[in-house]
């Protein structure tokens, strides 16, 4: 949530500086930012749904297991 939270307020400023129309590198500083953040919250559910999985599975991943994570990743990563 803290991650989420923060995304969110990056996002805020940014909007805030489009109004104030202040300079664009200041913008694409806070754009990187809200990328760090989103990608925090992205890496922190794939570790929980993998570590849930493995759990579940007593470390014991099927094929399934591993394509389904796979393609999550891939969708992630794109």
């Amino acid at each position: 949530m803290n991650r989420l939270s923060r995304a969110i307020g990056h996002l805020q400023s940014i909007k805030r500086m489009v109004e104030e129309g202040r300079e664009v590198e200041t913008m694409l500083i806070q754009i990187s930012a809200v990328k760090a953040a989103v990608n925090g919250v992205g890496k922190e559910m794939l570790d929980e749904l993998v570590s849930v999985r493995a759990k579940n599975r007593s470390l014991k991943l099927s094929p399934s297991d591993v394509d389904d994570i796979l393609v999550l990743v891939n969708r992630y990563l794109k």
